[in-house]
């Protein structure tokens, strides 16, 4: 098996203080899953641990050093895989091409009407449906979508907890 992992997710594995915290160190922390990122995922991940470095906890030895050292650490801590598939699909309506992540989540704004990263998510999740088992996230909005996100996207959502119990 392998699962998409949100952001939240991954930063909730360092952060004691966050609601995940537990539920996302229980489930990183096996050994018989597989767990990746899309390059969107890894671009949050870079944004998210500038801003959040002060409440993260990781080894001394990382303490002090820059946000691309940190990050890395952080995906070869888990042993996170980075899933891309790059397509360039022409834009309906404008003259260029952009990339298909991008173009899927102008397709899915109106009907799941998710914040732009969060489009981005579950475009790049629907592009590598056929890669992985699952999309897991700790986010209340696109937990409460995951029905519609099924029907739009063919994307499974799930929460750290239900992956954990096997649901």
């Amino acid at each position: 098996m392998v699962f998409l992992l949100d952001t939240s997710v991954v930063v909730a594995c360092y952060k004691p203080g966050d609601p995940l915290h537990s539920s996302a160190v229980s489930l990183l922390r096996r050994g018989e899953m597989g767990f990746a990122v899309s390059p969107v995922g890894l671009f949050e991940l870079y944004s998210v641990i500038s801003r959040l470095r002060s409440f993260i906890v990781v080894p001394d030895k990382f303490r002090g050093v820059s946000t691309d050292v940190l990050v890395r650490f952080i995906v070869r801590d888990l042993g996170l895989k980075l899933l891309a598939s790059t397509l360039l699909v022409r834009h309906s309506g404008f003259k260029c091409r952009v990339p298909l992540e991008y173009y899927l989540s102008t397709v899915y704004s109106s009907r799941l009407r998710l914040r732009a990263l969060d489009l981005l998510h579950i475009a790049y999740a629907s592009i590598l449906r056929e890669r992985v088992d699952a999309f897991i996230t700790g986010d209340p909005e696109i937990l409460e979508a995951r029905d519609l996100i099924m029907r739009e996207a063919g994307v499974r959502v799930k929460s750290p907890e239900e992956v954990l119990k096997g649901t």
